[in-house]
C-alpha cells in the first residue's frame, strides 16, 4: 500500500483514498508550518531587525535634538548680540552678558561634537536669567530674551 500526501500537512491517504493514521505534528509546527529551530531563527532575525530600526530612529531623533539645540543657541546668541551695543550697560551688565555668551558658546561647542553638557546648559540658562533680571533692557529686548530663556529651559526639560 503506497501512501500519498494531501494538501493538509497532518493527513496521509492510501491508494484507495482512505486516510491513514499518522503521527500528529506538534501544534506549533502544524500551525506555523515550520520547525522549531527555523521559527527561532525567524524570531531572532525579526528582533534584531526591530532593534536596528529602533537604533536608527533614535539616532535620527537625537540628531533632531542636536540640530534644534544648536539653532536655539544660535538664535539666543544673535539676540544677546543685538542688545550688546547698548551704551547703558554697566561693567556688571557686561559681565553678565559675557558670561551668558561664553556658556552658550561652550554648550554649542559640545553639541557640535555630539555631546550634550547639562552643566553648560544650566550655566547658560542661569546667566541669561541674570541678564533678563538685572540688566537695563527695553521691554521688547527683555521679552525677546525671556522667550529665548523659556525655549532653553524647554530644551533642557525635553532632552532625550
Amino acid at each position: 500500500m503506497k501512501a500519498r500526501h494531501d494538501s493538509s500537512p497532518n493527513i496521509m491517504f492510501d491508494e484507495s483514498g482512505a486516510p491513514l493514521l499518522t503521527e500528529t505534528l506538534p501544534p506549533n509546527q502544524a500551525i506555523y508550518g515550520m520547525e522549531e529551530g527555523m521559527r527561532q531563527k525567524l524570531y531572532v532575525t525579526l528582533a534584531l531587525g526591530g532593534l536596528a530600526l529602533f537604533a536608527m530612529a533614535s539616532s535620527a531623533w537625537a540628531q533632531l535634538d542636536f540640530d534644534r539645540g544648536r539653532g536655539l543657541v544660535d538664535r539666543t546668541d544673535h539676540d544677546l548680540r543685538k542688545v550688546e551695543h547698548l551704551d547703558r550697560f554697566s561693567a556688571k551688565d557686561h559681565e553678565r552678558y559675557d558670561n551668558a555668551l561664553r556658556h552658550l558658546s561652550e554648550f554649542d561647542s559640545g553639541l557640535s561634537r555630539g555631546k550634550y553638557d547639562h552643566g553648560k546648559l544650566d550655566a547658560a540658562i542661569d546667566d541669561l536669567n541674570n541678564v533678563c533680571k538685572n540688566n537695563i533692557l527695553s521691554p521688547g529686548d527683555r521679552d525677546m530674551l525671556q522667550a529665548d530663556l523659556r525655549d532653553l529651559r524647554d530644551l533642557r526639560a525635553g532632552w532625550r
